[in-house]
């Protein structure tokens, strides 16, 4: 608790009101894209037709976060943001307003690219309105309110967005215009920053060559890929483990999942700054990899759900401590092009691990699908300890290391 009110002590209204805008426009998410499936299947659209459907707002997502980082550079970050959510608003505004199932399609590629425009430009005004000492925890509380706000969402989805799905999208189209308003009004311009920015050609080529970004990067990488299992396949995987109750187990799994981040993300935040930030991902990805590998001898739903409770813990260490290396020591300036970069990597993980996993699923079965998700954790660890051994190498063991 103490630790909570500290946190919440610091935050200027910049931060307050990107923390109350993401709970607000993740309950619209969550509320929403679960269950968009089932939404495009009542609208007489085919199986096959809504994979692809879903495959390419993934990629209209990526392709607005790559235009957001390089706008958002050139740009003051609340202008950006602005704009994207102003965009993303008249998406679901127009999947509120149509009948027209290709104007509802056009209008989800609409609000996904905006929604990605935003990104990076959010990502850049939380780094700008923070510091290297409360920078952690700020993002851990922005994590604990995502989390709170995809606990409450398929509740809403069920009262509201599956019965009144026009409704629905009315409202949310009405929150996330808000939250690009009160961009504009709390979160201040950085001035001059449009002018440094512009003196910077091939920005994305700079961080390309950030060596310490892009071996953090590969690491997290690798992470995402270990925890997309969660957020993909695990429900196939619990289905074939329990034919008749596999997707309830699943939502246990979630549930458990949700309520340890709200409850000990700070905590656990607090921890990690006093190991330090690479041995908290370290350990954190130690973790994953232990916890998947149980999984994948679990027999009982009990093990399967105590190994998860250790991924969760896993997901606690990585996250904060991953945001807090990858924007140690970027240029503030370009930091939009960084995150951007950054966020990429989920769209890869998710999309990569789908296809390969599934591939594995089909191929070999649940178990050999869990083993391989692992084998990414391995990996990230091992990713993440050779800068570590690189630098003990080249300073001395006697040296400290970068923590």
């Amino acid at each position: 608790m103490r630790q909570l009110l500290m946190t919440l002590k610091s935050m200027v209204p910049a931060v307050w009101t990107i923390i109350v805008g993401q709970f607000l426009i993740n309950l619209a998410f969550y509320s929403i894209y679960p269950f968009l499936a089932l939404y495009l299947l009542r609208n007489h659209v085919s199986t096959a037709v809504i994979g692809s459907i879903l495959g390419a707002r993934t990629l209209a997502n990526m392709l607005g976060t790559v235009v957001g980082g390089w706008w958002a550079n050139r740009t003051p970050s609340r202008r950006v943001m602005s704009l994207g959510f102003f965009g993303t608003g008249m998406g679901y505004f127009i999947m509120a307003a149509t009948t027209s199932s290709l104007m509802a399609i056009g209008g989800l590629f609409a609000a996904s690219f905006f929604s990605g425009v935003a990104y990076p430009a959010e990502s850049k005004a939380i780094l700008e309105n923070t510091t290297p000492n409360n920078r952690t925890e700020i993002y851990s509380a922005l994590r604990m309110v995502i989390n709170l706000a995809g606990g409450v969402a398929p509740l809403l989805a069920l009262a509201f967005f599956l019965p009144m799905p026009r409704f629905s999208f009315g409202v949310f189209a009405g929150i996330t215009i808000t939250y690009g308003l009160s961009a504009l009004r709390w979160i201040p311009s950085r001035v001059g920053e449009s002018r440094v920015s512009q003196s910077r050609s091939g920005s994305y080529r700079a961080v390309l060559r950030n060596q310490s970004f892009m071996w953090t990067l590969l690491s997290l990488t690798l992470s995402s890929m270990a925890y997309s299992l969660l957020v993909t396949l695990l429900p196939l995987f619990m289905s074939s483990m329990f034919p008749v109750h596999g997707h309830k187990l699943y939502a246990i799994i979630l549930w458990v999942n949700t309520i340890m981040v709200i409850f000990l993300q700070l905590p656990t935040t607090a921890f990690s700054r006093r190991i330090g930030q690479r041995a908290s991902l370290i350990l954190g990805q130690s973790l994953y990899f232990v916890s998947l590998v149980a999984v994948g001898f679990a027999g009982a739903f009990s093990e399967i759900l105590a190994a998860f409770a250790l991924f969760t813990v896993g997901e606690m260490l990585i996250s904060p401590s991953g945001f807090a290396l990858l924007t140690r020591n970027i240029p503030t300036e370009q930091s939009a092009t960084y995150m951007a970069i950054a966020q990429l990597r989920n769209g890869f993980a998710q999309s990569a691990c789908s296809f390969v996993g599934g591939l594995i699923l089909q191929v070999n079965g649940g178990r050999s699908m869990v083993f391989s998700f692992a084998g990414y954790a391995f990996f990230a660890v091992a990713f993440s300890l050779l800068p570590v051994l690189l630098a003990r190498a080249h300073t001395g063991p006697q040296q400290p290391i970068d923590r």
